[in-house]
C-alpha cells in the first residue's frame, strides 16, 4: 500500500519514508503543501497520509479540509511534535483520523498504518488523555436519543470499522453512513470519531 509523507524537515522525511518501507508499505514524500494538493486534486495522492502540521507560517489543519473536499475517502493522520490543545482538536476537528506524536511514532508507526487501514483512529496517549479529560470537564447534559440505527452505526465506528465497512455490514449505502455519522455528531455534541466513542462510553450505550 502506498502511504504519503509530507514532511519539510529532510532528515525527518527520509526516517519516516523508512519506517514505512519497513513496514511493507511504499511511501511517498511531499515536500509543500502545494505539491500534497495538487497530487491529490490530480487523483495521484495514495489514501493515507501521514501529515507535518507545522510549515512555519502555514499550518496543514488548515488544508485538510481542502484535501478532504477533494477527496473525502482520504485518511489523514497528524504525525507531529505537537500535543497542545491548540493544535490536537483544531486537527481532529479538521477532519484527520489520527494524531500521532513524533516522539513514539517511531516505534509504532507499522501499527499506525494498519490501525488506520483497518478504520480506525489512532492517538498518542498523551493525546488520548487529553480528548478523554475534555469530554470528562463537560458539563453533563440530558441524554440526547439516538435511533437504533444511529446506535448500530455508532457500535460499528467504535469497533473499528471503516464507512465502506459499516455500510457493509448494516447493508446501506456509504452516503446513508455519512448522514448517520453526521447526525451523531450533531446529537452528541462533537466532531470526531474519537469523542464520539469516548461519550457513548461514558454513558454506557457501548461496551
Amino acid at each position: 500500500m502506498q502511504i504519503g509523507i509530507l514532511e519539510d524537515d529532510a532528515e525527518v522525511r527520509e526516517a519516516i519514508a523508512r519506517l514505512v518501507s519497513k513496514a511493507g508499505h511504499e511511501p511517498v514524500t511531499y515536500l509543500t503543501t502545494a505539491a500534497l494538493r495538487d497530487a491529490v486534486a490530480a487523483g495521484e495522492a495514495p489514501g493515507l497520509l501521514l501529515l507535518d502540521l507545522d510549515f512555519g507560517a502555514e499550518r496543514t489543519i488548515d488544508l485538510a479540509p481542502k484535501l478532504l473536499a477533494l477527496r473525502p475517502e482520504l485518511s489523514l493522520v497528524a504525525l507531529t511534535g505537537h500535543a497542545g490543545d491548540d493544535w490536537v482538536f483544531p486537527a481532529l476537528e479538521a477532519g484527520f483520523v489520527g494524531y500521532v506524536l513524533k516522539s513514539d511514532a517511531f516505534d509504532r508507526l507499522g501499527g499506525v498504518i494498519d490501525e488506520v487501514a483497518r478504520g480506525g483512529s489512532p492517538l498518542s496517549g498523551e493525546v488520548a488523555r487529553r480528548v478523554v479529560g475534555r469530554l470528562a470537564r463537560r458539563p453533563e447534559e440530558p441524554s440526547p436519543v439516538l435511533s437504533p440505527r444511529e446506535l448500530d452505526v455508532l457500535r460499528h465506528l467504535s469497533e473499528g470499522y471503516s464507512y465502506e465497512q459499516v455500510a457493509l455490514h448494516l447493508g446501506i449505502s456509504l452516503g446513508s453512513v455519512r448522514t448517520y455519522v453526521s447526525r451523531l455528531y450533531t446529537k452528541l455534541g462533537v466532531s470526531t470519531k474519537s469523542e464520539a466513542t469516548a461519550l457513548a462510553m461514558r454513558r454506557k450505550w457501548i461496551g
